[in-house]
């Protein structure tokens, strides 16, 4: 896929432990309910019409009063089959936690995105399953990134996306690389990558050709993902040779796994 450089784009039930293990159970009901005494029944009393009730909340889904499996009989058998609402909460959970959540939905997906999310599974399994959008501050980079995300989210089998600032990958990254401490660098990148696809959100923005921590940081985390063969997709403000003149190695590998 080409680099794209763009300019647009009650009750109140009081339960009191008794001596054993008996509970007794008393109804209280407030100032302003009727005030006519409970009937008793041994050491139950139960609330006559008119006192505070308990209040149950009603399921959100009627198919399945919110159990997530519908139930049913059929040639004598016992069956059960997931509910379309647990489709819907699993699709809603997967969007909260992606980082895209406050998208706006006036936005549309161009020709690139499209291709890619009509086409993700050939290309999550394919050697060229990485996208770069490439442009200036503004021109909508991160939003076709969480379109993408979108799609993917609340379709019939989800996938699960996850945006990280690349500003903040080299602050929590940068520190432990510091400290000689890079088996724990390994371990927090491969949590971070612990989904079906990543967006790494203004690739190299405030960094600087020449070595040093915040190049090795770099280096290391496209090798790992190249290596990992995980689908991504990179938002940045430079162009191509930009990332050539950063690193030779890393445009490579972009080049040779971009879609």
């Amino acid at each position: 896929m080409k680099i794209l450089f763009s300019d647009t784009i009650s009750s109140d039930r009081n339960t009191t432990k008794t001596n054993g293990d008996r509970f007794k159970y008393s109804t209280r009901s407030p100032a302003n309910a009727d005030s006519r005494p409970a009937e008793s029944f041994g050491n139950i009393k139960v609330p006559l019409p008119g006192m505070a009730k308990a209040v149950t909340k009603p399921p959100t889904c009627e198919k399945c009063n919110d159990d997530g499996y519908i139930f049913f009989e059929k040639n004598g058998y016992s069956y059960s089959k997931k509910c379309d609402c647990s489709l819907k909460k699993q699709q809603k959970a997967i969007w909260r936690h992606s980082g895209f959540e406050n998208l706006e939905a006036k936005h549309e997906l161009t020709r690139i995105s499209e291709n890619f999310v009509k086409n993700f599974d050939s290309i999550r399994e394919s050697k060229r399953n990485w996208v770069v959008f490439s442009g200036r501050t503004g021109c909508g980079k991160t939003t076709q990134a969480g379109l993408i995300a979108r799609e993917l989210a609340f379709r019939s089998n989800p996938v699960v996306s996850r945006i990280v600032s690349f500003f903040d990958v080299l602050r929590e990254f940068g520190g432990l690389w510091r400290s000689f401490d890079q088996d724990r660098v390994s371990r927090d990148i491969d949590e971070m990558f612990d989904v079906d696809l990543i967006v790494i959100d203004d690739f190299l923005k405030g960094t600087k050709p020449g070595r040093g921590n915040d190049y090795d940081v770099v280096c290391y985390l496209v090798d790992r993902l190249y290596r990992m063969k995980m689908p991504a997709i990179f938002t940045t403000e430079s162009r191509m040779k930009n990332i050539f003149e950063f690193d030779a190695a890393t445009a490579g590998r972009i080049v040779e796994l971009e879609e």
